[in-house]
């Protein structure tokens, strides 16, 4: 959790704490840690004075979740991928 720690309070530094980077310093998270540990969205959410539904949580880590073509099954993407 130390490495995560760091890239969260790095990302959050960049951004600041203000509600309006929530999702901004997510997808920067996402982006480093390839996933968003719930413990990693409670200190986020902690940081950021926001409230930590855990429904919401799931969700935004379902959106934020990004898939590379060749993790989808074949014919989902046209074109050259």
């Amino acid at each position: 959790m130390h490495a995560e720690t760091d890239v969260v309070d790095s990302i959050i530094h960049k951004y600041g704490t203000k509600k309006e980077a929530l999702i901004p310093i997510l997808q920067d998270i996402q982006s480093d840690l390839n996933w968003l540990p719930e413990d990693v969205l409670k200190a986020v959410a902690e940081k950021l004075q926001v409230p930590l539904i855990s429904e919401a949580a799931s969700q935004i880590t379902g959106s934020l979740k990004q898939f590379k073509p060749e993790d989808l099954p074949a014919g989902v993407f046209p074109g050259n991928f």
